[in-house]
């Protein structure tokens, strides 16, 4: 921010706001990102800079130490900085040192105290850093001893010393025994670190010296910083061959070791700071994505060309693969709506009920996405310069050739959902993986081929990106069907499956005796479902110019036909999705 002055002496002059454009001129070795203003202080030893080195002379005339688990050290005494501690007589011969005590005003508030004291019995240096960076500037009191505060006991006339008013004189005493300090009071304006110019005060700290403790190089803080340190850089717990474990752990060869609660009982387990530094943090620790490992990356075969497609093979190829991403989302609709699961979770439910429910949610999330697919595939025609497909596919997978059927979630249903799902990212073997039929081998195979006859292929840069949304999301859909499996695991299908009736004819249904009312919701179910793929077709058709609007309008439908497809499900009716004459340009 800046001032802007236009006073006679000003005229039309703007003044620098920030403490860093004040600086006329670069301060050696110590960077403007060590301005105490401008570091991120929510840790030591800090992002920027150290603040241990910082506070280090936070009393004129003293260096501390405060990294030592046995409380804070003065590891020198400079004569010729600072008043307090020459006039005591105080020297660095004087040393072993160790802060006992500190006091001074940590609020300007009107209620708070004038003076508070701290005793540092028992704090290691890092908690008697905490109370030094409490001190406001203004009068501090300091009392030393020659053994670490945790192993002596402070001196009454000492501890009475220290209670008098530090303002009221002698400012600074020193007690000796036998040659030797046995404490020392101190007192002395806090020390503000900034010079007049509001940069780092060089007669406190040397160039270079605030970023020289930091943690070098950074593998070694990777190794040693816990999880709000490095929260966007490295996980603690992950989750890998389905268990709990431990992110640095050295072996992964062997099943993840479980975790061990005490830090020093990883060691044992984990990756050392050698390792890390030496390269292991590269090639032993995976990726990891919604705290699940990854598979360790392995350098890929020599990349074979795709097998070329022409346009008019893409756009047959996409085609297909609209009426199939229609088929799947309608599957697994249906498969979500014959699980036993409220749409709203209820209050306090058994285990159980949250299970299904868990497992009902992300089938349905992958029928949204699917959704989404057969508009995506659909866009994709469109840049091709053809036009929308909506038809329903008979046949799933070229190699297979499976039957469009709407069939509950048993366990059969489910292993190929799976199968279907599973991730394809070559194109070593396009005809599927092993004759199995992975749906996005066949988008992949496309994506390559695109890639690399992109003057081939009209708005190549356009469809590059989309084909890519496809393949990505299908991983993640593998893994989601692997959680509902999950969920379900110890579950018998009585306790998680609905009954759901179907019929495969109206005539069917009146024999079966289906009340009016129900055939009715089941016609209006349909009538729906059609409504909806008609002003899909209207929003593709528009492309960019006016689709929103239809799309605004399937999307409020689909959450209509929802809502009517679970109250056919909570009558143990099966939603029909009866294709009208005019989508069947499905291949059958």
């Amino acid at each position: 921010m800046t001032d802007y002055d236009d006073t006679p002496t000003g005229k039309n002059k703007i003044f620098p706001r920030n403490l860093t454009a004040r600086a006329a001129y670069q301060v050696p070795g110590n960077p403007p990102s060590t301005r105490p203003e401008s570091g991120v202080e929510n840790s030591f030893p800090g992002l920027e800079f150290d603040t241990r080195s910082l506070e280090a002379c936070f009393f004129p005339g003293l260096r501390v130490a405060f990294q030592h688990g046995d409380g804070a050290r003065v590891e020198q005494v400079r004569r010729d900085r600072g008043a307090a501690v020459p006039a005591s007589g105080l020297t660095d011969a004087d040393r072993p040192l160790f802060m006992w005590a500190v006091g001074g005003k940590i609020s300007f508030r009107a209620n708070e105290p004038a003076f508070t004291r701290f005793t540092l019995k028992g704090l290691s240096g890092s908690d008697v850093l905490r109370r030094v960076r409490a001190l406001m500037p203004g009068p501090v009191a300091l009392l030393l001893g020659p053994k670490p505060v945790m192993s002596a006991d402070i001196p009454d006339d000492a501890k009475d010393a220290f209670k008098k008013d530090p303002t009221a004189g002698p400012w600074s005493r020193i007690e000796r025994r036998g040659g030797k300090v046995a404490w020392a009071l101190l007192v002395d304006s806090r020390a503000e670190h900034l010079d007049q110019y509001g940069v780092i005060d060089l007669q406190d700290h040397e160039p270079g010296e605030l970023t020289q403790t930091l943690c070098s190089p950074w593998q070694y803080d990777f190794r040693e910083c816990g999880c709000h340190y490095w929260a966007a850089n490295r996980p603690d717990m992950v989750t890998a061959d389905d268990r709990f474990t431990y992110f640095m752990r050295r072996n992964r060869a062997r099943p993840a070791e479980p975790d061990v609660p005490e830090p020093g009982g990883r060691v044992s387990f984990t990756l050392t700071h050698a390792q890390i530094i030496a390269g292991a943090w590269n090639d032993v620790l995976p990726v990891v994505l919604n705290d699940r490992e990854e598979p360790l990356a392995v350098p890929p075969p020599p990349r074979r060309r795709a097998r070329e497609v022409t346009p008019a093979q893409a756009i047959a190829q996409l085609e297909y693969l609209a009426t199939v991403e229609h088929a799947l989302c309608v599957e697994y609709l249906y498969a979500h709506y014959s699980l036993c699961a409220p749409m709203v979770l209820p209050l306090d439910p058994p285990e159980h009920v949250v299970r299904i429910f868990a497992a009902a949610e992300a089938v349905f999330s992958v029928a949204v996405d699917e959704m989404r697919h057969l508009r995506w595939a659909n866009e994709a025609l469109t840049l091709l310069g053809a036009g929308p497909v909506l038809g329903r596919a008979g046949k799933i997978g070229q190699v297979q050739q499976r039957d469009f059927e709407l069939c509950p979630l048993n366990a059969r249903q489910l292993d190929w959902f799976i199968e279907i799902e599973k991730p394809s990212q070559t194109i070593t073997d396009p005809e599927g993986q092993g004759g199995k039929d992975p749906i996005d081998g066949m988008y992949v195979v496309l994506l390559r081929s695109i890639e690399e006859q992109r003057a081939t292929f009209r708005n190549a840069d356009r469809l590059v990106p989309l084909l890519k949304l496809i393949v990505d999301e299908g991983m993640d859909h593998y893994h989601r069907f692997l959680s509902v499996k999950k969920h379900l695991e110890g579950l018998s299908e009585e306790t998680y499956l609905r009954k759901l009736r179907r019929w495969d004819s109206p005539e069917e249904e009146i024999a079966a005796r289906v009340s009016a009312e129900d055939i009715r919701m089941l016609d209006r179910a349909d009538d729906m479902y059609n409504d909806l793929l008609a002003e899909l077709a209207s929003a593709l058709g528009h492309g960019d110019k006016g689709g929103g609007m239809f799309l605004e309008h399937s999307r409020r439908r689909m959450h209509s036909l929802h809502e009517i497809n679970h109250r056919l499900a909570d009558r143990k009716l099966g939603p029909r999705f009866t294709l009208r004459p005019q989508w069947s340009n499905a291949a059958e």
